[in-house]
């Protein structure tokens, strides 16, 4: 029976890794002008217009910029948070403050940063007189794209920062630190040089899956990024939405270098990590120890008062931005309330939240049930070793999403399947199926595996050991991965649009394709709900997550 049933495992690296190879491979062929439709283009005719376009590398530079700057600030600002805060009390805290924040959606959190930040923002009318006009601050769509750096850190940052708490849990850190205090360093700089390191190595893959995604964002870009040039991504989808097919093969062409230029970029990442790696052998001497250690307490307590600070203010505008009749600046409140906005959009919000939570709870459950088959198959006997490397469940999140869903929307139209419902959950749980083995893997590996040992001396099958012990004490883990890979559906923009054909709208489609406008009422209402959706899920999890001693597994 088991031998019979192991085909099912390999559902989950299928539904994968199929629609990246057949997207690649479609915009592969499109970039060159390979398919039948484009038969009056030459072959290289697209790649020469990609390079003489004036927009071309400026975007790409901007792009480049925006991603390693990004990257390096969410890596050192989380790493200087682990090194000053070594307390376990803090960083069990910290841990579970941090989910809330990393459920909520990209497109959300640049949302709430211009509601706040923008010269006619929430904050600045807090600090301002009666006879203050807007103040001249470029934010957002500020040409050397600080503004997209800045939300990116906002949410990769508290993303790296839970990882490397979790890594840290599974290391002797305690006995590192200790060390480097025997041999006179102080506590934050032992941490440094002797923690840091092993984290890091643990952590390559997750930043780099943030390194690739600051590079190719493409809701966020809309949003909060420059205009002239765009980011390189929103140049991309520009050319990709012109009905002409020559600007459709450029976005082809530009699509595949996009891979190709990140490619470059984490083999450059790479070569610099094995030049830093000797850093650490430098003598620190010069350093005035205990002014950094000073300035590091100070810049850590900043960011995680800065981050509760933003969080707590940006719900909060977004709820009075939605009941506000009138707000006229500079008032720091509104002058007329009304619950029309709620009302009048009622209607159209119904559809919004049924395609959003579908699709969610669909990509959230048949990921799990995936995933759990996959993992159960990889424990038996006869699995393949190799499998366990599972360094490919990464190329969704460091795959450029433009580099395979160009091809897909071109393959779908052959195929007759854009627009249709199955197409769009697909590409969702091509983003959902990562974050849920991620999540589930150890502890199904580890934890579990005593029990397991336990059932089989007792003489019980293993179907009966997976529904009555192993099931039972992953519950709460459980729950919250499906929690998590609902926030992770609800936030896809990009896939919904490419698959979706315009056919289906979500909350987040919606509301990036509304942040350009001048309805901050509307913009709001779909904000909360963005925001609520996910603090739901969370909730129920926490809610049905079984007694008490369940919570460790």
């Amino acid at each position: 029976m088991k031998s019979s049933l192991h085909w099912l495992r390999w559902i989950f690296p299928g539904i994968l890794l199929l629609p990246l190879l057949a997207g690649v491979a479609g915009t592969l062929l499109s970039s060159f002008n390979l398919f039948f439709f484009q038969k009056n283009l030459q072959i290289l005719e697209s790649w020469t217009r990609l390079w003489e376009h004036p927009s071309t590398w400026p975007a790409l530079w901007l792009s480049l910029r925006t991603a390693i700057t990004a990257t390096l600030l969410s890596l050192l600002g989380s790493g200087l948070i682990l090194s000053v805060w070594q307390s376990n009390f803090r960083r069990h805290w910290l841990g579970r403050g941090l989910i809330l924040p990393l459920a909520l959606p990209h497109a959300t959190a640049a949302i709430i940063l211009v509601l706040l930040l923008a010269p006619s923002g929430w904050l600045w009318r807090l600090f301002a007189t009666s006879n203050s006009l807007p103040v001249e601050f470029p934010f957002p769509h500020d040409t050397a794209g600080w503004a997209l750096v800045f939300g990116l850190v906002t949410k990769e940052l508290p993303f790296l920062l839970l990882i490397q708490i979790n890594v840290c849990r599974q290391l002797p850190e305690l006995a590192r630190v200790q060390t480097a205090q025997l041999l006179g360093q102080p506590p934050w700089l032992g941490w440094w040089l002797t923690v840091f390191p092993a984290v890091y190595q643990q952590i390559r893959l997750p930043l780099w899956a943030v390194l690739a995604f600051s590079f190719g964002v493409i809701d966020m870009a809309l949003i909060l990024g420059p205009t002239a040039p765009p980011t390189f991504s929103v140049l991309i989808l520009q050319w990709a939405t012109d009905p002409m097919l020559e600007q459709q093969a450029l976005a082809a062409a530009g699509s595949l270098l996009q891979g190709i230029i990140l490619l470059i970029l984490l083999i450059c990442w790479w070569a610099v990590e094995q030049v830093v790696r000797v850093l650490p052998q430098v003598s620190i001497r010069l350093w005035s120890l205990h002014k950094i250690k000073k300035l590091f307490n100070q810049i850590a307590w900043s960011i995680v008062f800065s981050g509760i600070i933003l969080l707590c203010s940006g719900i909060t505008c977004l709820l009075l931005w939605s009941l506000a009749r009138r707000w006229s600046f500079p008032a720091g409140l509104p002058t007329d309330w009304t619950l029309r906005t709620w009302k009048q959009n009622s209607a159209e919000l119904v559809p919004l939240l049924e395609t959003t939570a579908g699709l969610g709870m669909a990509a959230a459950a048949i990921g799990l049930l995936l995933v759990m088959i996959w993992l159960y198959f990889q424990q038996q006997p006869n699995s393949d070793s190799g499998l366990a490397q599972e360094w490919w469940v990464y190329l969704p999140l460091i795959l450029p999403q433009l580099t395979f869903l160009f091809g897909i929307q071109i393959l779908a139209i052959f195929l007759r399947l854009e627009g249709t419902v199955l197409l769009v959950l697909w590409l969702h749980l091509v983003y959902v199926l990562p974050y849920t083995l991620l999540l589930l893997a150890e502890s199904w590996r580890t934890n579990q595996s005593r029990f397991r040992r336990v059932g089989q001396l007792l003489g019980q099958s293993a179907w009966r050991i997976l529904w009555s012990v192993q099931l039972p004490l992953l519950r709460p883990l459980l729950l919250m991965t499906l929690a998590i890979g609902f926030s992770v559906s609800l936030a896809q923009y990009l896939p919904t649009i490419f698959a979706g054909a315009g056919r289906w709208s979500t909350l987040t489609t919606e509301a990036v394709s509304l942040a350009s406008g001048q309805d901050r009422r509307l913009l709001s209402l779909l904000g909360i709900w963005q925001s609520f959706l996910p603090a739901l899920a969370l909730s129920v999890a926490w809610l049905l997550r079984g007694p008490a001693w369940q919570k460790n597994f």
